[in-house]
């Protein structure tokens, strides 16, 4: 079992995330069975890394609940986010609602997402103007495995980042919105 995740397994925050969580993500789609692959297939998806033997039915379903969880149990409150941003508490509440801080109503209540908060408390800079490109209804998951995902098409000094990365590191966000704007082309 993942450390991150046993420690989390005794915290009643945590249990009430995944209640959330599983409420949120949508139910597995029946699976039909599929032909076994074939020798150029299997050999494909062995030099990605994947065991074309794997019975992994559920585990994308369990993943997303987990991830859901983790996402929502470290959220900040709003509270918390004025703190960390120095203004009011209005002022977060207007950034939700132009799309600028990203966040995600839990029992009438808005929890923000840590990945757009530097590890030092900070908002990550020129995140605001991609979150406002992003479509309306993106799941929370979604959004933070973009955002924490290596992207070919970024490079600092040959080393292929992710979309935070390339914020954090002062890069120009404007590759990121336009990318952002085609979002639920691309999901």
């Amino acid at each position: 079992m993942n450390p991150r995740v046993a420690g989390l397994l005794t915290d009643p925050g945590f249990a009430a995330a995944l209640e959330v969580a599983i409420g949120v993500v949508a139910e597995p789609p029946t699976l039909q069975s599929s032909p076994p692959f074939t020798g150029s297939e299997r050999q494909a998806l062995e030099r990605g890394g994947a065991d074309p033997d794997a019975d992994d039915s559920e585990a994308p379903w369990q993943q997303a609940i987990a991830e859901y969880g983790l996402l929502l149990t470290n959220a900040l409150t709003v509270a918390q986010a004025t703190e960390v941003l120095g203004v009011r508490e209005a002022r977060v509440k207007q950034r939700l609602a132009e799309r600028t801080l990203f966040g995600i109503k839990v029992h009438g209540a808005w929890r923000l997402p840590r990945f757009q908060f530097q590890p030092g408390g900070a908002e990550v800079p020129g995140l605001g103007e991609v979150l406002r490109r992003l479509p309306a209804r993106v799941h929370p998951v979604e959004l933070q495995s973009w955002l924490t995902s290596p992207d070919p098409d970024l490079e600092i000094a040959g080393l292929v980042v992710s979309p935070l990365d390339w914020l954090r590191a002062g890069h120009d966000p404007e590759p990121l919105v336009a990318e952002a704007a085609e979002f639920d082309l691309i999901a």
